[in-house]
């Protein structure tokens, strides 16, 4: 019941959460001065694109979405069972529109995306196709600010932008190898909540890294894989895994 009054809540324009990152006892540094520049001119956009699953009617569309800082996002349908977002370009546009309309019409320079649900061998295509259309976005957006074409055109350029795939479809696990090591909330030996592993089963020419964020309530929790395909903006590889 809790749950479907938050999104009763949300419906009818309520908040379920303080934007504001809070942390108890030692504060992660990357939120330890959350007014600084670098913190301040971030936009966190996260993606996903949802399927149509089996037994669903023929040629029902797949479901894009883009979420932005504060918590706002953009849907929309395109090609069945198509990985990369189609109007992606749009959809990153509003949420640039709405983040600088909350921020006295700067716009961000630096961008922090989150890729859900993508295969490794989509990782290029990512790369290749959507990160080139938040440029373009943010060039669309400055024209709206009435920017000119050049002023737009260098503000494309010149944002930096980091890019995470985020994956759950894999079969690395990890496991304490003494009770030391485990969840004590829990009673079944899952590792502690924060484990971030970012050696010797990682990739040797990339930067990725395993994090369990949460406790597992049921069987053997299954940590996320975090690869980043490309990393611009000012933060630190460590403090961007603690700000995850």
């Amino acid at each position: 019941m809790g749950n479907v009054m938050m999104k009763v809540n949300l419906k009818f324009g309520g908040h379920n959460h303080d934007a504001t990152v809070r942390s108890s006892g030692d504060p992660p540094q990357v939120m330890h001065k959350p007014a600084s520049q670098e913190m301040r001119d971030i936009l966190v956009l996260g993606a996903d694109v949802t399927h149509p699953s089996p037994g669903s009617i023929r040629h029902c569309p797949s479901i894009a979405s883009v979420a932005g800082s504060k918590f706002l996002g953009s849907m929309r349908l395109q090609q069945c069972k198509k990985e990369i977002i189609q109007e992606f370009e749009s959809m990153v546009a509003e949420r640039i529109h709405d983040w600088a309309t909350g921020h006295k019409n700067a716009l961000p320079t630096q961008i922090l995306y989150y890729r859900d649900g993508v295969d490794e061998g989509q990782y290029g295509k990512v790369k290749n196709e959507e990160i080139p259309m938040i440029r373009e976005a943010l060039k669309q957006v400055a024209k709206m600010f009435g920017k000119s074409l050049g002023q737009a055109e260098r503000l494309k350029n010149d944002i930096k932008i980091t890019a995470v795939v985020v994956a759950k479809r894999h079969h690395t696990r990890f496991f304490g190898t003494n009770p030391s090591q485990h969840d004590p909330g829990q009673d079944n030996q899952n590792t502690k909540p924060g484990l971030v592993v970012e050696q010797l089963v990682n990739s040797p020419y990339f930067y990725d890294y395993y994090l369990q964020a949460h406790s597992g309530l049921k069987g053997t929790v299954k940590p996320t894989h975090y690869f980043f395909l490309q990393h611009e903006i000012g933060l630190s590889e460590r403090q961007l895994v603690k700000l995850t």
